[in-house]
């Protein structure tokens, strides 16, 4: 009976764990892409273009790893194109919305979203507590308590959670002043910053274990606030979640699947507007554009005004060929003991120069193949 073949996935997709990877491949660029992504954005926000000779060279794989290396200061939030080719605000603040609204680890009921909303909730109420225009008994403990334990302090559905009931019974007079301190910090607009604090404490304070939560939230923000808005509407909906969620961690969209543009350059270019205009317009925030050099030289890079071409090309990452070691390292990873009777059947002169990830497991999978089992 023949064992397995251990090359047979050869594909990846950004949120599932990338199968026998290999530290040392597209090291470089991993480390430069952390990079990127680690710089403080104060102002504005940027587009990092990741870019690839061909398909097959690891571009998903090692956006994967980085998010993994970063998952504790970065949100990352892959945004899907519609038919392959285009997006627009509303479509990616359902994106962000359904990735805060995942279940957190160790929990079966507390999302992501509730923790965000603790987390700002306490950094608005911080500088009024600090002020003294919210008395306290212990004012530098509770500073302490809004700075270290945002979560546990804002636990609404928490009988020993003092601050979070007295804001829940206060939240009519203290609502308007928490957005008007979030948007000072934010930049986000003062009705912006209104109505996501609004949102987040009425998501909140509702029991985790309500099954409707969710759906309630969409339906409020989609059905009825965006349903015959502008476009413009939801731009500033999503610019101000965005605002918001990088005081806690830096939001990261992920725009992998590209392909769909190699016959649509005017969406490619609405696409690269749009992505820009949401780089500047929320500090913070970095947006991935991953795509191969064949539809950013036909699809994009001819149509590109200058200045938004060079915008996109000021944070560059590109991905190279593989080494020699790098090719004996994949298959050594994946084929175990049996590395070396795949390495010898494969006719590396027919390969031609040029090796890259995704051809080396094609060529090894077809060597395995041909082993006996």
């Amino acid at each position: 009976m023949s064992s397995p073949d251990p090359f047979s996935r050869r594909f990846e997709v950004f949120g599932r764990e990338p199968q026998g990877l290999v530290e040392s491949i597209n090291r470089p660029a991993r480390d430069l892409l952390t990079s990127y992504l680690d710089e403080n954005l104060v102002d504005s926000g940027r587009v990092i273009l990741l870019q690839a000779p061909r398909a097959g060279y690891g571009k998903t794989a090692l956006l994967q790893a980085v998010a993994g290396d970063l998952g504790e200061s970065h949100r990352f939030v892959r945004v899907q194109l519609t038919n392959g080719r285009t997006t627009d605000a509303a479509h990616v603040l359902e994106y962000v919305l359904q990735s805060l609204c995942q279940v957190v680890p160790e929990s079966t009921t507390l999302t992501q979203l509730d923790l965000l909303a603790r987390e700002v909730l306490a950094l608005g109420l911080e500088p009024l507590v600090a002020s003294g225009e919210v008395p306290c008994q212990d004012r530098e403990s509770a500073l302490k308590n809004l700075r270290d334990n945002p979560a546990q302090t804002f636990d609404f559905h928490h009988d020993g959670a003092v601050t979070a009931h007295w804001a829940k019974s206060n939240f009519e007079v203290l609502g308007p002043r928490l957005a008007a301190e979030l948007a000072a910090v934010t930049g986000a607009s003062l009705r912006e910053s209104s109505y996501w604090v609004e949102l987040l404490f009425r998501f909140a304070t509702t029991p985790p274990d309500n099954v409707e939560r969710a759906r309630l939230l969409f339906e409020t923000i989609f059905r009825n606030d965006l349903q015959n808005q502008s476009s413009s509407t939801a731009e500033e909906r999503l610019q101000g979640l965005l605002s918001l969620m990088a005081t806690v961690a830096s939001p990261v969209l992920v725009v992998d699947d590209t392909e769909g543009l190699s016959t649509s350059p005017q969406d490619a270019l609405a696409l690269a507007s749009f992505l820009s205009n949401i780089s500047q317009s929320c500090p913070g925030t970095s947006v991935i554009l991953s795509v191969n050099d064949d539809i950013w030289e036909s699809s994009f890079l001819p149509h590109l005004p200058g200045g938004l071409a060079d915008r996109l090309l000021a944070y560059k990452v590109t991905l190279e060929a593989l080494k020699a070691e790098e090719v004996e390292a994949i298959i050594n990873k994946r084929a175990g003991d049996r590395a070396g009777e795949v390495l010898g059947q494969i006719n590396w002169s027919a390969t031609g120069e040029t090796l890259y990830p995704r051809l080396v497991v094609e060529l090894a999978s077809s060597a395995w193949s041909r082993l006996d089992h």
